[in-house]
């Protein structure tokens, strides 16, 4: 029995890791607390922030009830993101990176999309924005879906592995949780994700706005480029737990990892660059080329063409070695 004092649970748990993002953290949290939907519970995890974020964090918290602050020793983003799901409780999930921000109508729009459909995701479009401008273009390259799909029946949401482009129903996403201690934490969660959806929808609008010239980005960091074989070994594990069911992600995935060796590749000095070549080739043994490249340039649409070095770098993962 409920006492006067229990609040009912919220319809959507927010979670934010924050760590070391005084600069940015109140345009995040201003997008999340003016949502027009207010029935939110946002986690905001402190993962043993140095600056100022704590502060911030603690300032929004005594203002807005809604606000719960987990104060933690540095983690990394999957330690942080996994603390915020163990202490959710809302009906729905959303992810959101503290130097990003949300369109004020996003929480809305996703949940009355969810309850509509009676679906596990809700897929939404993501822009980018530096601290000059909002770039009008969309991030993701969705196809044309009406109502209810599965992601493994649609390869382009399967190759979008961003955590932070859709909506969770918490039930669905059970005791699935970031690997910690790893690079490119979001493959494993959203290949796992994607995996488990039966009923999925999509609002194929830019609600979310994802920083660019955050010095924290991970990809901004060269030196986590070998990371990523460790992560793409992750989802493999992932996808062959699945069995008949991961065979439409494999070949997905084939295309996405030959994308982000591209994209890693070209942030490496030309030192460490033969080195990479022959661990990524090794990673994509056995693929279907024609198909894979096939996909990879519908994934990556926008930096089609690619450029001659990218395809000489698709050249040597085929057939040759670098020098």
């Amino acid at each position: 029995m409920k006492t006067a004092t229990e609040k009912p649970p919220a319809s959507i748990s927010v979670i934010i890791p924050v760590y070391n993002v005084e600069s940015y953290l109140r345009q995040c949290l201003d997008s999340v607390v003016d949502q027009t939907f207010p029935s939110l519970e946002i986690i905001c995890v402190n993962d043993g922030s140095t600056d100022g974020s704590l502060s911030v964090l603690n300032e929004y918290a005594s203002r807005d009830g809604r606000i719960v602050v987990l104060d933690k020793l540095n983690g990394g983003l999957s330690s942080a993101r996994n603390a915020g799901l163990n202490a959710a409780r809302g009906k729905y999930v959303l992810f959101l990176d503290s130097d990003d921000f949300i369109d004020l109508e996003l929480c809305a729009r996703a949940y009355e999309k969810a309850e509509a459909l009676q679906a596990e995701l809700i897929f939404f479009n993501v822009a980018s924005f530096t601290k000059e401008c909002v770039f009008a273009d969309c991030f993701f390259r969705y196809p044309d879906v009406n109502g209810v799909f599965r992601p493994v029946d649609k390869p382009l949401f399967l190759m979008q592995v961003s955590a932070w482009n859709r909506l969770y129903r918490r039930d669905m996403i059970g005791d699935v949780r970031f690997v910690e201690g790893l690079y490119f934490e979001d493959n494993p969660f959203s290949a796992e994700i994607n995996l488990r959806a039966q009923r999925a929808g999509l609002i194929n609008q830019a609600l979310y706005f994802y920083r660019r010239d955050s010095q924290a980005s991970i990809t901004s960091d060269e030196r986590k480029a070998a990371g990523i074989f460790a992560t793409f070994d992750e989802v493999k594990k992932v996808i062959g737990r699945y069995g008949a069911d991961g065979k439409p992600y494999a070949s997905a995935w084939a295309a996405s990892e030959l994308v982000n060796y591209k994209n890693r590749f070209n942030a490496l000095p030309a030192a460490r660059r033969g080195e990479f070549v022959a661990a990524a080739r090794s990673g994509l043994r056995g693929a279907d080329w024609a198909s894979m490249l096939e996909d990879a340039r519908e994934y990556d649409h926008k930096f089609w063409p690619w450029s001659r070095a990218d395809e000489r770098l698709i050249r040597c993962l085929r057939w040759s070695g670098f020098s």
